[in-house]
């Protein structure tokens, strides 16, 4: 929240001492993509007194010090929406790890399980590598087979002819 106090005081001083400031410039100390301004902007024109004029916002000096404490509001709403969607997208990993819903795993028996799951994912991986080298000798068995039958032919072919 520290950094969101040094954007508002920012902010209020360029305020404070401007009559219009450029809504890029706006946008930038707020650190708001432009899809998010644009649609507050004019919300905090209608509400705060402000005036949209081209590129620019006209500041009501009246209502600088509302405007503030509205936007700090706002950012809080913003910022605990973002932390809820984080919270919950991060649950299934938290979930994975701990024996109970509240109790965390021990570090040493997270290690033991991953390293129990590679050493069967090794395992598996070479004997899938031997069962491959095994079909592959199997093939080798059967076309040398199929030259020697195939050898057997042709000389019976010109033997018997």
């Amino acid at each position: 929240m520290s950094t969101d106090k040094a954007i508002f005081e920012k902010l209020k001083k360029v305020l404070n001492v401007s009559v219009k400031i450029k809504m890029d410039q706006m946008r930038d100390i707020l650190k708001m993509d432009q899809t998010t301004f644009n649609d507050k902007i004019i919300e905090w024109a209608e509400e705060f007194g402000f005036i949209i004029d081209g590129d620019y916002v006209n500041v009501n000096k009246e209502s600088v010090e509302d405007f503030i404490n509205a936007l700090d509001a706002q950012f809080e709403v913003w910022e605990k929406q973002e932390s809820d969607r984080i919270g919950k997208a991060l649950e299934p990993t938290i979930k994975r790890y701990s024996v109970k819903e509240t109790e965390v795993l021990d570090v040493n028996e997270v290690y033991n399980q991953n390293a129990i799951k590679d050493t069967i994912e090794e395992e598996y991986d070479e004997s899938d590598k031997s069962q491959k080298l095994e079909r592959k000798k199997g093939r080798i068995q059967m076309i040398f087979l199929l030259v020697i039958m195939l050898t057997m032919f042709v000389f019976m072919f010109f033997v018997f002819r």
